[in-house]
């Protein structure tokens, strides 16, 4: 996780390859290497969410 997401502070920026993932809920593991599922994938950037 590099970044929490600017406009909701309560998800986080993750990049792969310079692809930006919006992962829902991730604002708190800020600095952590996390596993993510992807729900959307876009032409520039995903959604996703953090599997435990």
């Amino acid at each position: 996780m590099r970044e929490p997401h600017l406009s909701n502070p309560g998800d986080g920026i993750g990049r792969i390859e310079g692809y930006v993932i919006d992962i829902e809920d991730g604002a708190q593991c800020v600095g952590n290497r996390v596993r993510v599922r992807i729900d959307k994938a876009y032409r520039t950037y995903a959604k996703g969410k953090m599997i435990h």
